[in-house]
């Protein structure tokens, strides 16, 4: 039986929802415009930036699913330039009700075919299955944390999307940094919100080439990091 949770919903500054952690009391994404910083980190800094490297096969690691906003964001980008094909793994051993996801209505944000169906199936998909959302976006889920999860996969692009240092410390550190390296291919690159000193150095001794980029609103900086070593 999956087990799930209801956290609870809040409206941010750019109009869109984030969701607040019953259990780390943590916002899902910034309060300061949920949508605007999943564009900016992860579809602009990320995704976009490796199309203009001419690669157009992608696959994508998620920490973690949660609201489902960056998984939506990267498939109506799938959707908008049909040369891209994407294969998305997301992780989320606490995944929310399809109840918590109806009541979040991305749709109404979000630009592309049968926007609504394609954002609940995100959600009710089962999980350590491959499922074509669209002919140009695969969704495989694990419910698992990222320390524990293994993959023949190497990806190309992370979604380093883990809560704040100060509150899931064990996925900022060197070791959890030398787990993501052996995850990714040479010259993979991973994107995140957190801009902090310890994290730039604890990736740069992770085999990690660290790129401090503008942030969305409400921060100063972001991280792109691309794997130059294995480690």
């Amino acid at each position: 039986m999956d087990t799930f949770i209801n956290p609870e919903l809040k409206e941010t500054s750019d109009k869109s929802f984030t969701l607040i952690h019953p259990i780390y009391k943590e916002a899902y994404h910034s309060l300061n415009g949920a949508f605007t910083e999943s564009v900016c980190v992860f579809i602009s800094s990320g995704l976009n930036y490796l199309i203009e490297k001419n690669i157009y096969a992608i696959s994508i690691l998620e920490l973690g699913l949660g609201s489902g906003l960056n998984a939506a964001l990267t498939l109506m980008y799938a959707q908008q330039n049909t040369d891209v094909t994407i294969y998305y793994s997301s992780l989320e051993p606490y995944p929310i009700s399809m109840d918590v996801a109806e009541k979040l209505g991305y749709w109404k944000i979000l630009d592309f075919v049968d926007s609504k169906n394609n954002f609940l199936k995100i959600h009710s998909s089962p999980f350590n299955q491959a499922i074509e959302i669209t002919q140009y976006f695969t969704l495989e889920k694990s419910k698992t944390n990222f320390l524990e999860y293994k993959s023949k996969e190497q990806y190309n692009l992370i979604y380093y999307d883990a809560f704040a240092p100060a509150t899931q410390p064990e996925l900022w550190t060197i070791e959890a940094f030398r787990h993501l390296n052996k995850l990714m291919i040479k010259g993979g690159v991973m994107v995140t919100y957190c801009a902090k000193g310890e994290v730039k150095r604890n990736l740069k001794q992770s085999g990690f080439i660290v790129e401090s980029l503008p942030g969305p609103p409400g921060k100063r900086e972001m991280i792109r990091a691309t794997k130059q070593k294995d480690v």
